[in-house]
């Protein structure tokens, strides 16, 4: 027992020990859990100095001493000026060049990068990039979100500091160790799924689909009654039922903006239904407002994860029109769902904002 009372000696006479003070056991545990895990001294005081001891294990979760860009540029094979170029359109900016952050892993992804470049070129290799680092920010941002939410990074209460590091370190080897796993699993059954999305529109540079928004009525009125964590439960579930209904139908949905969700289908009166079936279900929540949607149908340009084009604009601009509770269609919508489940309600020519021409649009409904 000699090593165990040397180390309470020392972390007392550093003053981040005091075996005469309440809940002594606990930080003398958190010191040694926290040492074991490859902490210094130097973070146990910032630790202690903070007021939260806990919080260096996320820190020591996201240590990975490894080698600079300079050093993994020599040994990738891809050339500085390149690397950078990659780093940058993956959002991830400049290092410092004493940055020794990059592992065996970056070097791998940054050869495969030189062979896409070879392959694809580097302008399309640059914009999927950039496509993939928007799309991992995102999911950083929801891991982290919910880290938050669950573990928290406030103070420990008194007592419990050994409790909150250990819950920190299974957090942190999920979210550093398990996700990554987990994304890989997951992208080869949507690359499934966007296959099979092109071999029924075609792989060229527009895809027959129909496109659609669904807006909620009122957002901003109900983000002023409500508290941030309420709104946030409310537009999460939104747009988990959106998601949920429409990848059913073999739907997808290509972005959310703010409280509007955009997305796309190959199956028109599938997509008016699932349309309809959100309507429903937001008109019968407590909390949210109403939602309106529009659709149209026909050639979408096709992007680097998104969609964009006239029948998308038309979408766009319809659902500004659309009544709260009501779904939109164009002309090309009700004759590909021509359905006996569902029926049409000409509205007549409409103006739609830069467009030349009115637009015929009509209101879909469950006879």
């Amino acid at each position: 027992m000699a090593g165990v009372e040397d180390d309470a000696d020392g972390w007392a006479a550093l003053g981040l020990y005091d075996p005469e003070a309440p809940f002594a056991d606990d930080r003398l545990a958190t010191l040694r859990y926290l040492t074991a895990r490859g902490a210094t001294t130097e973070d146990l005081r910032a630790g202690v100095s903070g007021g939260n001891l806990p919080a260096v294990m996320a820190e020591l979760a996201r240590r990975r001493p490894g080698c600079t860009l300079e050093e993994l540029s020599a040994r990738s094979g891809v050339s500085l000026p390149e690397a950078r170029q990659l780093l940058r359109a993956a959002g991830l900016g400049d290092p410092a060049p004493d940055d020794a952050s990059f592992v065996d892993a970056d070097i791998e992804t940054f050869r495969l990068g030189a062979a896409a470049v070879e392959l694809f070129g580097l302008e399309s290799t640059l914009q999927t990039t950039r496509v993939i680092g928007a799309a991992l920010a995102s999911i950083a941002d929801a891991a982290l979100t919910n880290f938050g939410q669950t573990v928290g990074v406030s103070p420990a209460p008194a007592g419990r500091e050994l409790e909150l590091t250990e819950t920190t370190d299974v957090a942190n080897r999920l979210l550093f160790g398990a996700i990554p796993g987990i994304l890989g699993a997951v992208f080869v059954h949507h690359a499934d799924a966007a296959t099979r999305r092109a071999v029924t529109t075609g792989a060229a540079a527009t895809s027959d689909l129909t496109v659609g928004f669904l807006d909620l009525v009122g957002s901003t009125a109900m983000a002023e009654r409500l508290s941030p964590t309420e709104l946030g439960r409310a537009i999460s579930g939104f747009e988990r039922h959106a998601t949920e209904q429409l990848t059913a139908c073999d739907g997808r949905v290509v972005k959310t903006i703010g409280d509007e969700v955009m997305f796309v289908g190959t199956d028109a009166a599938r997509a008016c239904e699932v349309a309809l079936d959100l309507a429903r279900q937001v008109a019968d929540d407590p909390v949210l407002p109403r939602l309106r949607g529009a659709l149209a149908a026909g050639p979408l340009v096709r992007g680097y994860g998104d969609f964009y084009g006239p029948v998308v604009t038309t979408a766009a601009r319809a659902v500004k029109l659309a009544e709260p509770g009501t779904v939109l269609v164009t002309e090309e919508v009700r004759r590909r769902a021509d359905s006996s489940v569902l029926t049409f309600g000409p509205l007549g020519e409409q103006v739609l904002r830069g467009f030349d021409r009115p637009v015929a649009l009509f209101r879909v409904e469950r006879p």
